[in-house]
Formats: structure tokens, sequence, C-alpha cells
């Protein structure tokens, strides 16, 4: 006697209780992150985290930590707590650390990909405050660091694109 044959392209019920299984332990694993309380609660805490990430070039932490500021920034702009410009002006100098921070990262780990994160991150910085007093004349300040004298660490917005273009094309 033959088998009956499988019917193409459905999936055995095995499959879809261990679907199951899984989907409900993720469910449970999501539903218990609760969030961090020693986790800054302003924006002028979350800028000292994000000095403090620069100082110690923590790429990946900060480029997670300056989402939480932006948005934070936003909120408070929203609620009529901060003045737009002000906002801008923060969220790039924000976006200077984080830049200067990737191209310090890139060179010490010789990675080209983190270089072109920095230059993103500037690009996108770029866009936002054009026409703007901000980028072109703002002098932003990052944490000195004597291993990388081609990153600069006082520049404008401007300046500072430019150098990071430089370094991507060599």
């Amino acid at each position: 006697m033959s088998k009956p044959q499988r019917t193409p392209g459905k999936l055995s019920p095995t499959f879809w209780i261990l679907w199951l299984l899984s989907m409900f332990m993720f469910m449970q694993f999501m539903n218990n992150r609760k969030p961090d309380p020693n986790a800054p609660k302003t924006p002028d805490a979350i800028f000292t985290k994000l000095k403090e990430q620069n100082a110690k070039t923590l790429d990946v932490s900060i480029a997670t930590e300056v989402r939480n500021y932006d948005n934070m920034l936003d909120e408070q702009v929203k609620a009529g707590k901060l003045n737009a410009d002000a906002a801008l002006e923060k969220k790039t100098e924000a976006a200077f650390l984080v830049a200067n921070t990737q191209l310090r990262a890139g060179l010490m780990r010789n990675d080209a990909s983190r270089l072109r994160l920095a230059y993103q991150t500037l690009f996108s910085a770029q866009n936002s405050a054009k026409n703007t007093t901000i980028w072109d004349t703002k002098t932003f300040t990052a944490a000195p660091d004597s291993r990388f004298t081609e990153v600069p660490q006082t520049a404008t917005g401007k300046d500072f694109i430019l150098k990071t273009r430089e370094l991507l094309s060599e």
C-alpha cells in the first residue's frame, strides 16, 4: 500500500505549535522588560551622558542615546517649554558629538562603515539646520583625544563635515 502524498504548500501542525510557543515566549520576554530606573530623566542629564560617551569613544551607545535626547527635546518643544530654534541648536550639537565619536571609533578600528556613519549623521544634521546660522557659524566642542589629531575637537558643522569628507576620501 502506498502512503498518501503530502500536499505541497501546507505546513505541518508541529511547525505551527512550535511557532505559537515561540511567539508566546517572545511576548512574555517583551512584557517583562522594565524601564531603567537609573536612566536620565532630563535633556541636560542625557546631554551630560552624551559627553561622557564621547570622551570614552562609545560610538554605539552614543548613537542609541542621542535618539532619546532628540525625542525629549521634541517633547519639550511640543509642550512649549523650549523654543524650536534652541532645540535645533541642541540637536545639532548632539549630532556633532555623535559624529565625532563615530569618526574617532572608525579611525581607531580602521572601520570605513563607522566613518560613513559619521558622515551620514552630519549630513542629516546639515539638512535639519539648513538655512540657519547654526550650521555655518556656531562652534561645537567635543572631548579632546590626543590619539586622533586629524579629528577636529572644535569646529563648526560646516568645517567638520568637510573634514569628514576628506577623511572618507583618503
